[in-house]
């Protein structure tokens, strides 16, 4: 099976985001069966102006940035504390019974917001 998958380029200086798919071949099959985004989305329930998609790839961006300026001032054993909270703050703190989106949301913000904090505390 081949898919197009999607790739999100963010343009800041004029404020819009792109998003391109890119070919990628996983290898697997024996190539007589292709399938496009679309089937490729709707398999899985996903809808192709999918908010969470662009709301994710933006955080990603943030975010690195970000922990990229913390683990130059933090060492090992804090880092592991850091990541430690990053996996608990993004990953666990959901409620099932309610809206994904918007604890996405704001789970992303406190966890920008906090590396913001570290990365403040150590700069200035």
């Amino acid at each position: 099976m081949t898919l197009l998958l999607p790739n999100i380029i963010s343009v800041w200086r004029r404020a819009t985001i792109l998003i391109e798919y890119f070919y990628m071949n996983p290898g697997c099959g024996d190539n007589t069966r292709t399938q496009t985004v679309c089937e490729w989305f709707d398999s899985f329930g996903i809808p192709l102006d999918d908010n969470f998609f662009i709301e994710w790839a933006t955080f990603q961006t943030n975010f690195i940035a970000l922990i990229r300026d913390v683990e130059r001032f933090l060492d090992e054993a804090a880092m592991r504390q850091v990541w430690n909270s990053i996996f608990g703050i993004l990953y666990l703190c959901y409620d099932l019974e309610k809206e994904f989106l918007s604890q996405f949301r704001e789970n992303a913000e406190k966890l920008l917001r906090g590396l913001q904090i570290i990365t403040g505390a150590k700069t200035t």
